[in-house]
């Protein structure tokens, strides 16, 4: 990162560089019009009936919590939060 980067929101500016971000709920669908050569139509049929096919393979799933966000963390049972 040889240029200095300002934090983009919320994402910090120490790995912007490799930081991706994607709507899980419709990546597969809408990449499936980008692939190239045309995949094979059981594949295509697959992805369709497995929405949830991506968490899967998922490392950390990132979510917005509705407003106000910090009603979410005033629970002190930590099993509820």
């Amino acid at each position: 990162m040889g240029t200095f980067h300002k934090p983009k929101g919320k994402f910090p500016d120490t790995y912007l560089d490799y930081i991706v971000v994607m709507e899980y709920n419709t990546f597969l669908e809408w990449s499936l019009d980008y692939v190239s050569p045309t995949p094979p139509d059981d594949f295509v049929n697959y992805i369709m009936a497995n929405p949830n096919l991506m968490e899967q393979y998922a490392d950390v799933l990132m979510y917005t919590l509705p407003s106000p966000r910090y009603k979410w963390y005033e629970p002190t049972n930590f099993q509820k939060i």
